[in-house]
């Protein structure tokens, strides 16, 4: 009964790490520290399930509360990731953009340029932005995602803007 409890423990961790190492890859290196230092729970964590499957009901008592723990250690680290999984929406889009206008900017007028540096020293903030979002926590970690969300979205259109004067 309690394998079965931290199997199923363990699976809801491994699909919630699943999840998060996607949205990692599109972050890129932005979260890779935090997402470092959540792998090496989750590798003690697996090395205690497993532990747990071979040892004896003697010792079984110690290594559950060593899972809880770890458990409760690795829960604090996936939630402070989401907030980052949600600035991560529309980031590769938005970059993929940027890659394109840059080079068709190059090719363009001053105007164009001197929009394309203002709009660069934003995206610039937005970064700076994400890599804060790192040090944050709780309410104020969700309200800096909101203002990188909507710093994000308001590149998005800006550069939508420069795109449309750029076929003009």
């Amino acid at each position: 009964m309690i394998k079965e409890q931290f199997d199923t423990t363990v699976e809801a961790f491994r699909q919630q790490r699943d999840e998060l190492r996607l949205q990692l890859h599109l972050l890129g290196m932005e979260a890779r520290e935090e997402w470092q230092e959540a792998e090496r729970v989750w590798q003690r964590l697996g090395q205690i399930v497993q532990r747990i499957r071979d040892e004896s009901a003697h010792q079984v008592v110690e290594m559950v509360e060593s899972f809880r723990q770890l458990a409760d250690e690795l829960a604090l680290q996936y939630e402070r990731l989401k907030p980052m999984e949600r600035v991560a929406e529309g980031m590769e889009d938005l970059r993929r953009m940027r890659d394109e206008l840059k080079l068709q900017i190059h090719l363009m007028g001053m105007e164009a340029r001197e929009e394309w540096e203002e709009t660069e020293k934003d995206w610039n903030t937005l970064l700076a932005r994400i890599e804060a979002l790192k040090d944050k926590t709780g309410a104020a970690l969700d309200e800096a995602a909101e203002v990188a969300r909507q710093l994000r979205d308001d590149l998005a259109q800006r550069y939508r803007n420069i795109k449309a004067r750029l076929k003009d």
